[in-house]
């Protein structure tokens, strides 16, 4: 009986960090989505072609010649989307192909693993607030340089 208490436990436990790690990409995708939405007003031009990431980063890129691939912690910023997406679309299971898109460096780190359950309560959750905040400062702030060249006269 009581092992089946601290199994549920751990479940609960695992669910509160993966609840940390949604809410943490939520965050951002509404950060990325806002600022592509100022950037399209001040340079009157078409708006990404969705709010999904891949379309973000081909907006950025084409419109304000900004890489995503340049911006500090791109690559475990990429990893916190993966992870968000791996708990709400596969039950928390990390599939070779999910794995695949996380760097493996990370997914070493992370102690991620193909075919398994990710155990959420092992991730750096701090880190990961570290991280988004000096990817999106950076965008912001190169966002900002560039609007202000661009921008149409009023």
């Amino acid at each position: 009986m009581l092992s089946d208490e601290y199994y549920e436990s751990h479940i609960v436990h695992n669910n509160i960090y993966s609840a940390l790690v949604v809410s943490i990409w939520s965050k951002c995708e509404l950060t990325l989505n806002k600022l592509s939405r100022l950037c399209t007003e001040q340079l009157k031009c078409s708006p990404p072609k969705g709010f999904q990431y891949d379309n973000q980063k081909v907006f950025f890129k084409d419109e304000l010649g900004i890489k995503f691939s340049s911006l500090p912690n791109n690559l475990e910023v990429n990893a916190i989307r993966i992870l968000n997406n791996i708990y709400k679309h596969q039950d928390g299971y990390c599939s070779q192909t999910n794995l695949n898109k996380i760097a493996r460096s990370i997914a070493t780190r992370w102690k991620i693993e193909p075919d398994k359950k990710v155990d959420y309560t092992s991730l750096p959750i701090q880190e990961f607030l570290e991280y988004c905040h000096a990817f999106f400062g950076q965008l912001c702030a190169d966002s900002k340089k560039i609007v202000d060249i661009k921008r149409p006269p009023v």
